[in-house]
């Protein structure tokens, strides 16, 4: 009966009792493929296999397709609606699997889930995708990935995680139902969820994509920089790809002069005319940040970036794992706000787990374009 527990509180206890949630399984399966691949590890691909049929045994939907949101500890189902976000995420995990280890399998549960995004949650009229159906794929009124959004039908947040899970379904199996889909994802990230006169991502919208919010967040600017640049060369389309080099540079550029502490620390968010800012960031956005940085620096050679890079990581060595020697905690320490759990429903080993492998893979590359000019010389 080995499983995964579905949270661990702030001092380290295991909670069994807590509900299980989709996005923390999908995310474990994404971590430990990627990690089984990068650094070629049998344990984490079994751990990868045993997320794998607990997501097939617990939370996909038999009936009308799709993984459901919650199961109980006794494998109830606790919340049956489906999120866009739940489903980008199983195909993300799905296609990452599939990499580390030819499954079949997982490849065509990754199509299915492709499928059921454009059939179902795509938006005909307006384009991009609603947030959240009820099981049956219906309809329902609130819209909310989690209670801290607003209930809208489109979000920022969903439409990135969209696009990043078509980015990684088209590197490993491109046909041209994934080029077709991806391709209009960015250039909807481009055209409605960029701002072209801020340079910042919009947050929330109506169906006809009317901006719903002034907000600012900064890690998602920073995590879209390099999201957006990985799809446009999984494209391979030259014209989108000098496009978004120009936004990806700029929301780095915007990162930097408005988002970061002059200790390293990147800021959680701020309103529209910067007059209301939260300060303490949460551990995704640096995690974030770190990759971002660095994919401006390789972009750029401006070693700006690069020393950016190097702040944030110094800020995550010192306030978000001196107390825990290894898991980051959610928010910085002498921060004054309490650690909800240190890991669970929507903390685990994916935003600071995947900062760290592109980090090693982004510095072996560095490196080594460094050793191959230093030859040629």
């Amino acid at each position: 009966h080995e499983g995964f527990y579905p949270q661990i509180d702030a001092d380290g206890s295991p909670r069994p009792d807590a509900d299980q949630c989709i996005i923390l399984m999908t995310r474990l399966l994404w971590y430990f493929s990627a990690y089984g691949r990068l650094f070629s590890s049998s344990e984490a691909l079994r751990l990868a296999d045993k997320a794998l049929s607990i997501l097939g045994e617990r939370f996909l939907d038999p009936t009308w397709g799709g993984f459901l949101w919650a199961i109980s500890p006794d494998g109830a189902t606790s919340a049956a609606h489906k999120q866009a976000y739940a489903q980008a995420f199983g195909i993300y995990a799905l296609a990452e699997h599939y990499a580390a280890t030819g499954s079949q399998s997982s490849l065509e549960l990754a199509r299915t889930l492709f499928s059921l995004l454009e059939d179902h949650f795509r938006d005909p009229d307006f384009g991009g995708y609603v947030e959240a159906l009820s099981r049956d794929l219906r309809p329902v009124e609130d819209q909310r990935l989690s209670d801290k959004d607003l209930n809208a039908p489109k979000s920022m947040n969903t439409h990135l995680h969209v696009l990043e899970a078509y980015t990684r379904l088209h590197q490993v199996a491109p046909d041209d139902r994934t080029a077709r889909a991806l391709a209009e994802s960015l250039d909807i990230f481009v055209a409605k969820i960029v701002d072209a006169g801020t340079g910042h991502l919009r947050l929330f919208f109506a169906r006809d994509w009317q901006s719903l919010s002034s907000q600012i967040s900064f890690g998602h600017d920073i995590e879209a920089s390099w999201l957006l640049y990985e799809a446009a060369e999984a494209l391979k389309d030259p014209s989108r790809l000098n496009q978004v080099r120009k936004i990806t540079l700029r929301l780095v550029e915007l990162t930097e002069a408005e988002g970061m502490s002059s200790d390293g620390g990147v800021y959680y968010e701020a309103d529209d005319v910067r007059q209301h800012v939260d300060r303490i960031g949460e551990w995704w956005g640096q995690a974030e940040a770190l990759v971002g940085f660095l994919n401006a620096y390789e972009m750029s050679q401006n070693e700006v970036h690069l020393i950016r890079a190097w702040s944030v990581w110094s800020f995550i060595n010192q306030r978000h794992m001196a107390e825990t020697h290894g898991e980051w905690t959610w928010y910085p320490s002498g921060s004054g706000r309490v650690n909800p759990y240190l890991a669970g429903e929507w903390k685990c080993p994916y935003h600071n787990g995947r900062a760290l492998m592109e980090g090693v893979t982004r510095l072996q590359r560095l490196t080594a374009g460094r050793l191959e000019r230093a030859s040629a010389i």
